[in-house]
């Protein structure tokens, strides 16, 4: 009964988040469960005796402006950093590293199975991770891992940098989600979501077309 009112008191503090932007603000926050936002317009209802006025059409400008294009490019670059192997194998990749039979084709398994494990352990990090901070680690480092392809010389190098490659990646979609859920309400959350993911069809243009670019001075390198 007692935890039952708890929850209710809580749920009373707050204003569900499916209203308005402009009823974003808590009624009655405590410092102990207030977010940095929270507390700082909570100090400035205290200093200046009110709520300060909050322009909501501008606001949610000013966070798309910093926050979509980011996302946006996390997402673009991961789909050409996931695809880049298949380019690669068009300018003369197999015979480089002188892969035989199916190696090229686990190559591009290894990544899709490194991908769904990491799922597990990136869900129980975001509980304890600030999201933010996890994707830009996440980023760094599949970054890192996807450079390291080119010092590849063999089958069993280039499935290694494929296993890390799949598990940095695949924080990728839960942490925009939840970076989006964070800062938008629910329905502001849907045209957002569409345009990072919109990423995916501009990597596949991009990608087709620097790899078309490239094919040329790849194809005589690779005939001389």
């Amino acid at each position: 009964m007692a935890l039952a009112e708890e929850v209710i008191d809580v749920q009373d503090r707050y204003i569900d988040l499916k209203s308005e932007p402009s009823t974003r603000i808590a009624r009655s926050p405590t410092p102990r469960i207030a977010d940095a936002a929270l507390v700082f317009i909570q100090q400035q209802r205290t200093l200046h005796g009110h709520e300060p006025p909050i322009d909501d059409r501008r606001l949610l400008k000013k966070i798309d402006f910093r926050i979509v294009p980011i996302m946006f490019a996390c997402y673009t670059m991961q789909f050409i950093d996931k695809v880049n192997i298949n380019y690669a194998a068009v300018m003369g990749l197999n015979q480089d590293l002188r892969l035989q039979g199916n190696e090229f084709s686990w190559c591009a398994t290894a990544f899709f199975i490194a991908f769904l494990v990491a799922e597990i352990p990136t869900g129980l990090f975001l509980q304890k991770i600030p999201a933010a901070k996890y994707l830009g680690f996440s980023v760094i480092m599949w970054g890192v891992t996807t450079a390291c392809t080119a010092a590849c010389h063999n089958f069993a190098g280039l499935l290694v940098v494929r296993i890390f490659l799949g598990a940095f990646e695949a924080a990728i979609a839960p942490c925009l989600i939840l970076i989006t859920s964070m800062w938008y309400t629910k329905s502001e959350q849907v045209p957002r979501m569409s345009l990072w993911y919109s990423g995916l069809g501009i990597g596949q243009i991009f990608g087709g077309l620097v790899s078309y670019g490239m094919e040329p001075s790849a194809s005589c390198e690779y005939h001389k």
